[in-house]
């Protein structure tokens, strides 16, 4: 099944192109990964240390000879609107200059101010003037924006032209009159407007707010409609919310995390060989996707199960009886599912497979039980760690990320962001 980031269900990748909209949420729950920890009830709880552009960069990090992916811009924002750096590739390189931008030019504001709609604006604008120089397959655009205050001057930015390194930010040709408050309003529709209508190269744009309401924001109504404006209506495919709001810094990484991982399903897992011996009839295997499935069979909770069967007249392999647990599916269902006979071992090809963590999950543990047996024992004569081959449907993505750098936030709220899109410590 293939899932698309504007696509149903992708920064192998939070880049290709969007723009990055922080509005935050009350409460995050995005689950957790298992790191080797465990709970007071003895289950294993994983823990995910990746920031967005390290769940993004995850997939695509061994097809770095393709043009599709994930490519990624950044813009900060205070007083005025600063491009840190236009949509970069997300590949060895980029990743690299991506983290390095981050880590040394987005930095806190010296001077006061917050150009959070006139940020958002130029976002939209150098999404349209590149269109023509992104990759044919592009699928996704993503606006992505975070914010701790509400916007106070970009009205007051666009009346001085002198602001700008270039006229073709002016709100693209469109004039405001300062200090009245209709003209704001009028200004926040418009950018709204565009959010909802604008197309680059064919696409709709999906825009995220994430949001921390700063101390010194007392109207929250205000705030919260604010970051309505530079939002997307509803939710994307993945279930994930084009607004939320945060009542601290502490779930900002959950939330980056989220975004990401809906934006991942760009790149597809669609087939695993599983490679066999030839067994007996009646064999019955497991192989197992999780942390607990690597110390034992029967502890895994995500796993597929099968049964060898051989056709008496042909000697064709086939798995039956399969069966699913935690979220994996795959296009052959129950089976039967012919094997290929390969230099005496038999390789069985899952495709369409859906539910599939390809950052924890890389490599599927065997576990092989015969008919007569009560327990599964792990597959010794195939090297379980390399029974795995994945062909992932590449498309490209381009994201923004919008950043508020303004005064209003600390040096510490500053390291937040920059862990929630890095795994880097700060």
């Amino acid at each position: 099944m293939k899932h698309k980031l504007s696509i149903s269900r992708i920064l192998g990748l939070l880049l290709v192109f969007g723009v990055f909209l922080f509005t935050g949420c009350s409460t995050v729950d995005n689950g957790s990964k298992a790191n080797g920890n465990s709970n007071d009830s003895g289950t294993i709880v994983e823990t995910d240390p990746r920031g967005f552009l390290d769940i993004l960069y995850d997939e695509i990090e061994n097809n770095e000879d393709l043009q599709e992916g994930v490519y990624v811009g950044i813009i900060s924002f205070a007083g005025d609107a600063k491009v840190i750096t236009e949509p970069v590739r997300l590949d060895a390189t980029g990743y690299k200059t991506l983290k390095d931008k981050i880590t040394r030019d987005y930095t806190r504001a010296t001077t006061g101010g917050t150009s959070l709609f006139i940020a958002v604006n130029r976002a939209l604008a150098n999404l349209k003037e590149k269109e023509s120089t992104y990759p044919a397959n592009l699928d996704t655009v993503s606006i992505i924006t975070f914010t701790d205050g509400l916007d106070n001057q970009s009205l007051a930015v666009l009346a001085n032209p002198n602001n700008w390194s270039s006229p073709n930010y002016q709100l693209e040709g469109k004039t405001y009159e300062v200090g009245k408050p209709e003209s704001a309003g009028a200004y926040m529709d418009y950018i709204k407007g565009q959010i909802a209508t604008r197309t680059i190269a064919g696409h709709t744009i999906k825009a995220y707010a994430v949001g921390v309401q700063g101390s010194d924001v007392t109207d929250t109504a205000s705030f919260e409609a604010g970051l309505r404006k530079i939002a997307s209506d509803g939710t994307d495919e993945s279930g994930v919310s084009y607004f939320t709001k945060l009542t601290n810094f502490a779930t900002l990484k959950e939330t980056f995390q989220k975004i990401a991982e809906g934006l991942n399903n760009t790149y597809t897992i669609t087939n695993i060989v599983m490679t066999t011996t030839q067994s007996d009839a009646g064999t019955t295997y497991r192989w197992t996707f999780d942390a607990a499935g690597a110390d034992s069979a029967e502890k895994s909770t995500k796993y597929i199960e099968a049964t060898i069967a051989i056709d008496s007249t042909s000697g064709v392999y086939s798995l039956t009886q399969i069966s699913y647990a935690g979220g994996i599916t795959t296009a052959q269902g129950a089976g039967p599912l012919e094997g290929i006979l390969n230099e005496g071992k038999v390789d069985f090809i899952f495709t369409n497979v859906t539910g599939y963590d390809a950052y924890y999950n890389r490599k599927p543990k065997q576990w092989i039980k015969s008919s007569n047996a009560t327990a599964f024992r792990p597959e010794s004569e195939i090297d379980s760690t390399g029974n795995m081959k994945r062909t992932i449907d590449h498309k490209t993505a381009v994201i923004y990320l919008v950043l508020d750098a303004s005064t209003s936030l600390s040096a510490s709220n500053i390291n937040d962001i920059k862990a929630a899109l890095s795994s880097e410590s700060y």
